[in-house]
């Protein structure tokens, strides 16, 4: 019924939304919540596969983006909000590395969006009727949850 990619999507949606300083109704803040513990072990699957499939390209491209960040006065890069590093300076230089890593490791790649894109298995996801209205893109990747309009009324 869904993918493991969905419900990849699903995580990053309800970590982002359940992590905001926008106060979220209880019902919904309960669903996200308990929809997190539904798919805590198709998580850790996914996680531990991006790890033997991927890991050393992942490592390869944190270690590229570091050489390539922009760097503060004391010489170490600049951390974003999000984790990840600021790169303008040097980004011509990181998306040609970049491409260089995309190449090496493609079967890898190719292997684990394959995987991403098969069954997740039986999940059994806790629906809302509606979704609250919510600043970020965050709101998209947690459409799954939504319940389908049963009759035309309830489309309107």
């Amino acid at each position: 019924m869904y993918s493991k990619n969905d419900i990849y999507e699903l995580h990053t949606g309800v970590s982002a939304i359940l992590q905001s300083p926008e106060k979220l109704d209880e019902h919904f803040s309960y669903a996200l919540s308990l929809n997190l513990r539904r798919i805590k072990d198709i998580i850790e699957s996914i996680e531990g596969e991006r790890k033997k499939m991927l890991g050393e390209y992942d490592k390869e491209t944190r270690e590229t983006a570091l050489k390539c960040a922009d760097k503060n006065s004391d010489g170490k890069p600049i951390m974003l909000p999000n984790g990840s590093v600021s790169i303008r300076d040097k980004m011509y230089d990181f998306t040609e590395e970049k491409k260089a890593l995309d190449e090496k490791y493609k079967e890898s790649i190719d292997k684990f969006e394959a995987f991403m894109k098969s069954d997740a298995g039986e999940v059994n996801l806790h629906k809302v009727k509606s979704v609250p209205a919510f600043n970020g893109s965050a709101i998209d990747k947690i459409f799954i949850m939504r319940e389908e309009p049963k009759t035309e009324k309830e489309v309107k």
